[in-house]
């Protein structure tokens, strides 16, 4: 499959899923197909992962409220200060969803500082969900902190280890500080000390911990969110942050 066959397929899946979610006019049985298709062309792709998240922990990703269905439709056909405009009063009555959407609409014009500004407003009235800790990340790899943008996307995918667009903020901080994700590390490559941290993470559960969320499906989501919410999102985000520092600790061993 092409690059430009993916990134074509990419786009109209993505801006149909955009105007059937607002409510625009668009051809939902065309959506499905596609999204089917999308999926087996290319399963690891980010938004098909994306869907895959979506069905999982649906909770992850409610349905836009319907008064934000005007800004977006000024949003898609370019208009960026008309949506802006309609967005201002819909964030101030706290209608969910607007101060991301607005925080959007200011990234889009290249006004990044503003946005960051929103979504940490949203973080903080609605809650730390994975779409807005994954807006934050991105501002934090624009501003150059690739260190707070991996953290934060790890922190998203401890909530919803399917989110690819997590997936993919989180490996472009690995990259922007040259380094390597090593999600679950090989033993035979690693010095006696971090074969002994791996066993320390064993006892405590986090190997565990990973395996969990990586086979994370739709069947398997009541038991994960019970797992989550029992500590298993604390574990996973323990063992992202362990993870990492074995990759730093090869790297510097050459």
């Amino acid at each position: 499959m092409s690059h430009e066959h993916t990134w074509s397929l990419a786009w109209t899946v993505e801006d149909l899923r955009f105007r059937v979610s607002y409510g625009l006019p668009a051809d939902a049985h065309r959506l499905k197909i596609l999204e089917e298709t999308f999926e087996a062309e290319d399963p690891t792709h980010p938004l098909v992962l994306n869907r895959k998240a979506a069905l999982a922990l649906p909770e992850h990703f409610p349905a836009p409220d319907p008064a934000l269905s005007p800004a977006a439709l000024a949003f898609r056909k370019g208009e960026t200060i008309a949506a802006a405009e309609l967005l201002f009063p819909l964030a101030g009555r706290r209608v969910p969803g607007a101060l991301a959407a607005l925080g959007d609409v200011l990234l889009a014009v290249g006004r990044a500082d503003e946005a960051e500004r929103r979504y940490q407003e949203a973080r903080a009235k609605e809650g730390a969900g994975p779409t807005v800790l994954v807006r934050l990340a991105r501002c934090r790899l624009l501003a150059g902190d690739a260190r707070a943008a991996a953290g934060l996307s790890a922190e998203a995918l401890a909530q919803n280890p399917l989110y690819g667009t997590a997936r993919a903020v989180r490996e472009e901080s690995a990259e922007a500080r040259g380094r390597r994700l090593l999600a679950l590390p090989t033993p035979d490559r690693l010095d006696p000390q971090t074969k002994a941290l791996l066993e320390h993470l064993r006892g405590l559960g986090l190997m565990d911990a990973w395996r969990y969320a990586a086979t994370l499906c739709p069947a398997k989501a009541p038991a994960f969110r019970e797992w989550r919410d029992g500590g298993g999102e604390r574990q996973l985000l323990a063992l992202w942050g362990e993870a990492l520092e074995v990759a730093e600790r090869e790297e510097r061993m050459g």
